[in-house]
């Protein structure tokens, strides 16, 4: 590491120790939603790739706001791959572009070249082969440089490709072969992957043996591996054996295994090549109508997909049915279209094949320069630190020592910091503890009163209702109505009692107490009360039962007496752990600046709420009032 790398690396801890703490909490969030986005996206890929590419556009979205260039890179290139799955190659080059320099930005070797390689096989379905081995080359150097065999591996792969598309079977083997050699040991999938296309390049060169060898290898990996990928390829891969050995019907059951097997993986371009084996297979049985069948499918996904070597073979099919059906016109104007596709393409082969070999010169001469550039560098870079290493010891040790004295300092007072916070914690612990004191004591005096009105005033009074109506055969008409009055304080005395101490609260829930608390106040009071109850079922301990049910009183009370209401709603809610209590009123409204003067009710109900850790809203004008509770009871612990 030279000696600006090590100030830079020691101002920038500087930097964050001073940002991280603001910053921290915030950004480990969204980071983590854009992780969560990207997983989400992998697991849509095979079935549905259109949200897929939705969600990965979300991920990019966010982490290109919080300048999260690592989110923005895998958000990019992934939406790239699904592009490319898709056989949309435009748009898989135009994302893999996008995702580069966010790749360049964290200095992401892997990724980097990841995305070379990427571009390269996207070019590759395009036909645009100078640019295809540019990438690659691009990609494999840095592979190599970061020792990421499994990577070189792959890449290798993909170059072997290449040179099978340009006809040089040959050194399709032998890259084939290096891909082999590099291939890590555990890394089974693409193992069998390489033997499926070695098998394919020795059908290529009439080796019929050796390719059922390697086909037979790649199988025995896929019945151990659990991979959709290469199941497809090893039954693509038997089809295509059987079919070049003339063995049609055998070939049949192979590629119908294989489209079954792409509906899993999405892959437009294989699913098109499958369907145009599928239909030459037939052909050759002399199924003229189920061959016509998949053909027809197979030109429908090279057309949307602008696969033209398909459509090319699929006309040229086309045209043999037709012939042997007697119908020469089509025949024809088949064979027109075929060999129009066939000339156009061998005019870019052969394009193609000289602009590979201009890239690969190319390639080498700027590599050779780039060298001898950076041996320049190199030994300039020596001779000056050689010079100035002494100044730059002293001015780093320095540093290192006001830096270590500021991290001190910086940490004294984080410690400090943390010792006050602990110190508000106790403190509200001990202002919540206070307040459950308080409320207890409030219900068991609410409970005490209760009883003496019920076993006391109440006994009382009914006993002398007793000895009263002994005399009502006196017909006095003045007993009668002291009988009348006591019946109706004994009914003040039962309400009295039961607000204070409610028995449906004591015996079944809160949803039931406050239906049952409703229906009463809307017997004795005028304005209309109505109840909602939504969500699941309430498991509240008690205390929170309570709260929440004085809570309800004291707003059904500040309606009836202050509001002037004609109609009072009332409405409780219970899901994911939360509690929502509303109170709506049609009434006079109040002041919601000046809370306070509201009196006790009002002071009683924002303690309550309190003590439960919720939040409480009022809304009011001269139309009337809304009150909205929310209470977490994950976050009431008081029980």
């Amino acid at each position: 590491m030279n000696f600006q790398l090590f100030l830079l690396m020691l101002a920038c801890l500087l930097s964050s120790v001073l940002n991280a703490q603001d910053k921290e909490n915030a950004y480990s969030k969204d980071s983590l939603k854009v992780v969560s986005l990207l997983n989400l996206g992998y697991k849509l890929e095979a079935k549905t790739p259109h949200k897929a590419i939705s969600t990965y556009k979300k991920a990019a979205k966010i982490s290109e706001s919080l300048h999260f260039n690592l989110g923005s890179f895998r958000a990019y290139s992934y939406t790239a791959i699904v592009f490319s799955d898709l056989a949309l190659y435009d748009s898989a080059i135009y994302y893999n572009k996008i995702a580069l320099p966010f790749a360049k930005k964290i200095n992401y070797e892997k990724g980097i070249a990841a995305t070379y390689i990427n571009l390269g096989n996207t070019y590759q379905f395009f036909g645009r082969y100078d640019n295809v081995v540019d990438n690659y080359i691009k990609g494999i150097q840095i592979f190599k440089t970061i020792a990421d065999s499994s990577s070189v591996s792959q890449s290798y792969q993909n170059l072997a490709a290449l040179f099978s598309a340009i006809n040089r079977h040959d050194k399709e083997i032998e890259y084939l072969e290096l891909a082999l050699k590099n291939n890590p040991k555990d890394n089974k999938v693409q193992k069998g992957m390489i033997y499926g296309d070695l098998g394919l390049a020795q059908t290529k060169l009439h080796m019929m043996p050796n390719a059922l060898a390697f086909f037979n290898k790649a199988d025995s990996i896929s019945k151990i591996v659990s991979n959709n990928r290469l199941s497809f390829f090893v039954s693509r891969n038997y089809g295509e054996y059987h079919l070049l050995t003339q063995d049609y019907k055998k070939a049949i059951p192979f590629f119908e295994q294989a489209l079954h097997i792409n509906n899993g993986i999405n892959d437009e371009y294989y699913r098109a090549e499958v369907l145009l084996k599928l239909g030459e297979a037939y052909l050759n049985l002399k199924r003229y109508k189920a061959s016509k069948s998949y053909l027809e499918k197979a030109l429908k996904f090279a057309k949307k997909n602008n696969i033209r070597e398909i459509q090319e073979r699929v006309y040229l099919e086309l045209a043999y049915i037709s012939k042997s059906q007697g119908d020469y016109k089509d025949a024809y104007t088949y064979k027109e279209l075929s060999s129009k596709f066939s000339d156009s393409l061998k005019n870019e082969r052969f394009i193609k094949q000289i602009n590979v070999l201009e890239a690969q010169f190319k390639s080498k001469k700027k590599d050779n320069e780039i060298y001898e550039q950076r041996l320049l560098l190199a030994e300039q870079e020596s001779i000056i630190n050689k010079k100035q290493m002494q100044n730059k010891i002293a001015i780093g040790l320095a540093l290192l020592f006001l830096i270590i004295s500021l991290a001190s300092w910086l940490i004294y007072k984080q410690r400090q910091k943390r010792k006050d916070q602990e110190l508000l914690v106790i403190k509200n612990e001990a202002q919540i503890n206070s307040l459950e004191s308080l409320i207890e004591g409030e219900e068991k005096e609410r409970l005490r009163i209760a009883k003496e009105l019920h076993d006391g005033v109440n006994g009382e009074l009914s006993a002398i209702k007793h000895k009263l109506n002994t005399l009502l055969e006196l017909n006095n008409k003045t007993i009668e109505e002291a009988v009348v009055m006591i019946d109706k304080s004994c009914e003040q005395v039962r309400a009295i009692s039961h607000n204070l101490v409610p028995p449906v609260l004591e015996n079944f829930d809160l949803k039931t107490a406050i239906a049952d608390y409703c229906s009463n106040m809307n017997n004795i009071h005028e304005p209309k009360i109505t109840f909602d109850f939504l969500g699941d079922t309430l498991s509240l301990s008690k205390l929170t039962e309570v709260n929440v049910f004085r809570i309800t009183q004291e707003l059904l009370t500040n309606s009836i007496k202050h509001a002037k209401a004609k109609e009072i709603n009332v409405q409780l809610s219970f899901r994911y752990n939360i509690i929502q209590l509303a109170v709506d009123d049609d009434g006079v409204g109040f002041n919601t600046l000046n809370l306070t003067s509201n009196g006790l009710g009002i002071s009683n109900i924002k303690s309550r709420v309190a003590f439960l850790n919720g939040e409480i809203d009022f809304v009011s004008s001269e139309n009337g009032t809304s009150v909205n509770i929310l209470i977490d009871i994950a976050k009431f612990n008081h029980d």
